[in-house]
This record gives structure tokens, C-alpha cells and sequence, in this order.
């Protein structure tokens, strides 16, 4: 468990170096801002581990002061110091630094060929998509699965009858109104109003992206919610977001819900809207008048935003302004706005959406199902072939009755029976041993019934990691300039781990005389207040809170006498000129 816990904090913080090799910063790699003895870190090399902790932020970068680069230096420092004293000390050919080294290739190749093969294509067609927004309506018959025969025939007979009505010219949203089984169709006629790439099923988005405008789709579009016609009513460049202020008059509601006197409401922000015309300051006239306390105060700003964040009526407003353009008044269920846009943020190169779009695609409902689309692809590439007698011998020792958790999968083969092959592909085979170890990694099975359904899906899937190594082979995966950084990267961290322990193992004991002497000193940090008494917490209430206290301070002294004797051995100079440079191209 120690292993695991220990590799997978290091696969998942190295991983986040796939989609992220900052090109613009190679130019700085001939300044350097510290020598830590023979070793020098570049200019660009800081900027990059910097932007990396900031959580690749160039905001939140650009903020930072010089004080704050020498603290992130610092800690920068101390890193490379425990990683060169970790390979003086020869950690780095120890049999279980090697160890992590090759579980961790054994865990990147199989998730690179993912990455390139699968996740790449579909965030890139993703990215494309979004440059554009579109606007469509559609008309829904219901049609889940598993339905009835019966139901489908009268959920296709309805679907002609749409399509008979539309060929005769009627208004699309007129025949939605009447026969569209979405619920809000009666409302809006069927509109969706303005979506971008991911917003929708991709079945859904894939047939709107394709017409042009007016048209509507001549076959009916499947999804899981049924049988749908949409039309495309508008498409335009898409920006990534707007920042605007708004001035805000709310109508008088009586106790009924009732709005009381609207034409003074009207007259009020009409009002306020001519003075704007004559050139009066927006914010000081939304920080006086504005009923919206939570924006008035700073001018009405609403920061930044993205298309449908705010109800329709405000959206379809804001979003047609140009910078410093301030709206008529708009109506809204909030009441009465005017509204000003402030900037306008264009849609991002594909490089810096590359990494944030990567780990939504991976969070995104539609990931499994293009996975498992794409090994099942692999199987078949490889000729992939469940061998029946060793299946069959396979199931035979489950109880087709139960989960297979419930089962001792340790006790159900012999050492024989391990190696019998269920299934092979071109390029290997699969044995007993391997899918019982599949089933144990992956601990989802435990919920399933150990029937034949559920066994030759996990015998299936059990084999696609040797397959996707096998597609990796022809892919000269570790000559990847990417891959070496990953893992120089991967290799420090595991290596700054070491010296981490070494530093634990000198102790950091605390005894009852310093516990006790703790408490003394900060008793008034150990008291109980209620509103009737004050009590006193006694030194055994407190012994383990401070215990930890006294140990978190004794580890923080640790470190740092080490990083200091380690500052002797490898003198370190930091050149401060070169540090003020530092992302001097992002101000």
C-alpha cells in the first residue's frame, strides 16, 4: 500500500507534464537564475516549474512580486539539492528506485497511446467546435431504449408526421410547440438557445454542427432521450467569455408575488439611462442607484462570464455588445437592467486549452464509451480470441449465483489452472493469472454476478493493456522528448522522496517534560468558552494535539538543518538580476 500510495502521488503529479511543455519560455534557456554546486537552473526552466505550481495561472503569475519568485526559488532549491544528494548517495540504482521507475513506464506507455490515439483527436475536434456557438431548436419524440415494439412504431409514425408537416412549409416552431415531447418546447418553440462544442449529447452536436442555417436534419437524429429534429437557426465565432456591469432596478412585489407600479420602475431606469446617454459615469451612477447590493459597490461589474451563466434575457443582450456599449434597458425575472460591457476575452490558442480540456474530456460522460470503442478497435486490429475451453474452465470455478466479490478468488484455482490461456491475441496471451489480477486492480467487479455475460466482458477488457503496450511498441515511446521529461521528472521526485525519509528517520520524538512545558506556556490556547463559562482544557484533554504541534516543529527544523549542511556541500548562488526578469514578456 506504501508503493501504491507513493506512485500514484507521483503519476499524478508528472502526468500533468504531458499536456504541458511550455515552448514560449525556450528562449530564456541561456539565462540562469541559480548554480546549486556544478548544477545550473535556466531562466525558463524556473518559469516553467513556477507556472507549474501556480497551477499553470499566468494570471496568478503575473501578481507575483519578487519576493514571492525568491520563496518559489527557494523551494526549487532545496528540491534539486535532495535530489543531487540522493544520487551522490546512489539511490537512483537501487533496486526499488528502479522498481517505481519501471512500474511507472509500465503505467505511461499504455495512457500515452490513449492520450495520442484517442484523447488528442477528440480534444482537438472539441477545440475546433468551440471556436463556433450555435443556436438551434429541436423537435423530441420520446424514445428510450428498451421500448416496446408497439411504442417505437407509434414513436416513428409521430416523427413522419412532423417531418410531412415541415416538408408542407409549416413553422418549425409552431409544429415544436405542438408535438415536441420536450417539455419547454410549448414555451420557447423548441429553442435551444446558443451551444457550443460539449454542451450537448455528441450525436445531438455532431448533426446541428453540420447544417447550415435554416436547415434542419432529414434523418432524426438518436439519443437517449429519443427521436430528435433539430434546426440550425444561427452559427457565429464564439468568444471565451464576456466582463460586464450592469445597473439593476427590481420592481416592487406586494405580498401576493405581484409586481405593484412597474411604470415606476420603468421611469426609474429610463431615467438613469438618459443620464448615461448625456455622459454621466456608469459606476457612479450604478453604485447610487443599483438595487443589486452585491455588485453596486464596485460599479455593477459582474466579472467575467460565459455564454448562458446569466438568465436568457441578459445573455442574448450582453453578448451582442461591443466593448464599452451600454445596453437599453432589459427586462429579466430580476427586474430592470442596463447593461455595459467591459472586455471581451477571445477564445484561447489550442496549446493552453490543451491540458484543462484533457482532464474534462477524462471527467466527461462520454469518456468509457470512446474508450472502450477504442480498445475494442485494438482487439480486433490484434486479432484478439477467447480460447473457449480455457473460458470455460475459467467460469466454472464461480458461483454464477453471487457477486464476485464474494468470492475467495485465491482459493478458486490451482497453481496449474493459473496458467491456463483464455483468450490470445497477435503478439500474446492471456492466462488465468492475468485476468484474476485485472479483476483484483479493479475493484468495480466486485459488484458484479459472476455470470457468463459479466466474465467474458472482464475476460475482454483484461486484455487491454497488453494490447495497447503491444500498440505502443511500434511507437518509439521512450525516444519521445516528452516522455524523457516525464520521467527525468518522475525520477526526481521519486529520488527527493528518499532523502524526504531520511530526514524522518532522524527523529522527531517529543518527550512529556516538552509537552508538558508546551502546555504550560500556552495554556490560553487551551480553553473552552461558552456563553455562561470559561474551562480550562487539562494537559491530558491536550497531550496528542500538542504531541503533533511539537513534531510538526521539530520536522520543519529538520529540514531545514538538512537543506542547510546540504547548502554547505553544494554552495548555492542565486543571481537576483536574472530572477526580476522572470516572465518579464507576461506583464
Amino acid at each position: 500500500m506504501k508503493f501504491e500510495i507513493k506512485f500514484l502521488s507521483y503519476l499524478f503529479i508528472f502526468l500533468c507534464c504531458l499536456f504541458f511543455i511550455n515552448n514560449d519560455l525556450m528562449p530564456q534557456e541561456n539565462k540562469i537564475v541559480a548554480k546549486i554546486g556544478s548544477e545550473e537552473i535556466s531562466l525558463g526552466d524556473f518559469e516553467t516549474q513556477m507556472l507549474k505550481g501556480y497551477n499553470n495561472n499566468k494570471d496568478s503569475v503575473r501578481k507575483c512580486g519578487l519576493q514571492e519568485k525568491k520563496d518559489f526559488l527557494n523551494l526549487l532549491i532545496a528540491f534539486r539539492l535532495k535530489v543531487l544528494e540522493a544520487k551522490s548517495k546512489g539511490f537512483l540504482d537501487s533496486a526499488d528506485v528502479q522498481n517505481e521507475i519501471s512500474e511507472f513506464k509500465n503505467t505511461y506507455i499504455p495512457n500515452y497511446i490513449i492520450d495520442k490515439k484517442l484523447i488528442e483527436p477528440q480534444i482537438f475536434k472539441l477545440y475546433e467546435l468551440r471556436k463556433e456557438e450555435v443556436r438551434a431548436s429541436h423537435i423530441m419524440i420520446k424514445l428510450p431504449k428498451n421500448t416496446e415494439p408497439e411504442d417505437t412504431i407509434a414513436a416513428y409514425q409521430r416523427l413522419e408526421e412532423v417531418y410531412k408537416r415541415l416538408e408542407n412549409g409549416e413553422d418549425f416552431g409552431k409544429v415544436a410547440m405542438e408535438m415536441s415531447d420536450d417539455p419547454t418546447a410549448k414555451e420557447n418553440g423548441g429553442d435551444i438557445y446558443y451551444f457550443t462544442g460539449g454542451m450537448t449529447v455528441p450525436e445531438f452536436e455532431d448533426a446541428v454542427y453540420s447544417l447550415q442555417i435554416g436547415e434542419y436534419t432529414k434523418n432524426p437524429i438518436r439519443s437517449v432521450y429519443g427521436l430528435h429534429i433539430a434546426k440550425l437557426t444561427d452559427r457565429k465565432p464564439r468568444v471565451e467569455s464576456i466582463r460586464a456591469a450592469h445597473i439593476l432596478k427590481q420592481f416592487t412585489i406586494d405580498s401576493t408575488g405581484a409586481v405593484v407600479d412597474s411604470s415606476k420602475t420603468y421611469d426609474e431606469i429610463y431615467s438613469l439611462y438618459e443620464r448615461l446617454k448625456n455622459g454621466e459615469d456608469f459606476d457612479k451612477l450604478a453604485e447610487e442607484n443599483s438595487d443589486d447590493i452585491g455588485t453596486s459597490k464596485n460599479g455593477g461589474d459582474l466579472g467575467y462570464f460565459e455564454r448562458r451563466r446569466m438568465v436568457k434575457e441578459f445573455d442574448s443582450v450582453a453578448f451582442t455588445l461591443k466593448e464599452g456599449e451600454i445596453s437599453k434597458p432589459v427586462r429579466t425575472p430580476f427586474g430592470l437592467h442596463i447593461i455595459k460591457l467591459l472586455e471581451i476575452k477571445e477564445y484561447p490558442p489550442y496549446e493552453s486549452q490543451k491540458e484543462n480540456m484533457s482532464n474534462e474530456f477524462r471527467r466527461s460522460f462520454i469518456f468509457q464509451n470512446k474508450l472502450d470503442e477504442f480498445t475494442a478497435k485494438l482487439r480486433d486490429k490484434y486479432k484478439f480470441t477467447v480460447i473457449q475451453d480455457g473460458f470455460n474452465l475459467f467460469i466454472s470455478k464461480f458461483d454464477s449465483t453471487k457477486h464476485i466479490s464474494a468470492q475467495n478468488m485465491d482459493s478458486l484455482f490451482n497453481d496449474e489452472e493459473l496458467y491456463v490461456v483464455v483468450a490470445n491475441y497477435d503478439g500474446g496471451e492471456l492466462p488465468v493469472k492475468d485476468v484474476k489480477s485485472y479483476i483484483e486492480r479493479k475493484q468495480e467487479y466486485g459488484g458484479y454476478i459472476a455470470n457468463y455475460q459479466s466474465l467474458y466482458a472482464i475476460v475482454n477488457h483484461a486484455a487491454d493493456y497488453p494490447i495497447l503496450f503491444l500498440e505502443a511498441s511500434g511507437e518509439d515511446v521512450e525516444t519521445n522528448e516528452t516522455f524523457k521529461k516525464i520521467l527525468s521528472d518522475l525520477t526526481d521526485g521519486i529520488l527527493r522522496f528518499k532523502i524526504d525519509e531520511e530526514i524522518i528517520s532522524r527523529g522527531h520524538k517529543v518527550n512529556d517534560n516538552e509537552i508538558l512545558e508546551y502546555y504550560n506556556n500556552n495554556k490560553d490556547n487551551f480553553i473552552d468558552k461558552t456563553d455562561t463559562s470559561t474551562v480550562q482544557r487539562s494537559l491530558e484533554e491536550v497531550k496528542f494535539e500538542i504531541m503533533n504541534i511539537l513534531q510538526q516543529e521539530k520536522s520543519k527544523e529538520s529540514e531545514e538543518l538538512y537543506i542547510f549542511e546540504l547548502k554547505e556541500k553544494y554552495p548555492v548562488i542565486i543571481y537576483e538580476d536574472v530572477l526580476e526578469q522572470t516572465f518579464a514578456e507576461e506583464k
